[in-house]
């Protein structure tokens, strides 16, 4: 179509470029064209960590997505972190992963008990 007014040729369907503009939610960060939460979870089971972050319209981060994030400079990282990895273990059950220090010394191991997490969420308008 075309715009009828010249105030409409600086709009698309009403909106401006800045209501249009992505952005992230509040207390996250722009990191690997996603949005961080800022700050570390609570520690929780890793089904509920899942389930937090789908709640709050993210989701937990892939293995490779948390190294990377967690392996920029300055960032400080203490403890393990649920990702959203499921393997297979000997037994054939789905076993979720945990990230404990990504570095010379870091280590994934297979998860149990109560981590702390972050969730990642789409820039949206």
């Amino acid at each position: 179509d075309h715009a009828s007014t010249a105030d409409e040729a600086n709009t698309v369907g009403g909106h401006t470029a800045t209501e249009l503009t992505l952005s992230c939610p509040a207390e996250t960060e722009l990191y690997g064209g996603m949005c961080w939460d800022e700050d570390p979870r609570p520690a929780h089971l890793w089904v509920t960590a899942a389930i937090e972050c789908g709640n709050a319209g993210g989701r937990l981060p892939t293995l490779s997505e948390l190294v990377a994030y967690i392996a920029r400079p300055l960032e400080q990282f203490s403890g393990e972190a649920w990702v959203s990895d499921v393997v297979d273990v000997d037994t054939g059950s789905g076993v979720p992963l945990a990230v404990d220090e990504v570095g010379d010394n870091g280590v994934v191991s297979e998860g149990s008990g109560s981590h702390g997490f972050r969730c990642l969420f789409y820039r949206s308008n």
